[in-house]
């Protein structure tokens, strides 16, 4: 079982290096394979929800997973950033804001 799972292991690894050297046509073709290789109804179940997930929010913005709220507190800042005197030099905020960078 183990041997099975390493040989289908080396084969994804050997398409995810290689999908940046293919076309569309490749990939899907590519991805189809990978996928037909699944018996597990649960593994295929979860691909379908990550693919699922992964398509929703290339259709959508970061813009629009904002609440309301969190909308007008980002145009607030936008606002005031129109003013310089509200600005702080980069430097400044590297250095306090060192320990979450």
């Amino acid at each position: 079982m183990q041997n099975a799972f390493n040989k289908k292991k080396v084969k994804f690894v050997f398409l995810f290096k290689t999908w940046n050297r293919m076309n569309a046509t490749q990939l899907k073709s590519n991805l189809h394979n990978f996928i037909d290789q699944i018996d597990s109804i649960h593994l295929l179940e979860e691909y379908y929800n990550e693919m699922l997930k992964l398509i929703k929010s290339s259709k959508s913005s970061i813009w629009d997973t904002l609440t309301d709220a969190q909308k007008h507190e980002v145009m607030l800042s936008f606002e005031e950033s129109e003013n310089e005197e509200n600005l702080i030099d980069n430097d400044e905020v590297m250095t306090r804001y060192k320990k979450w960078l």
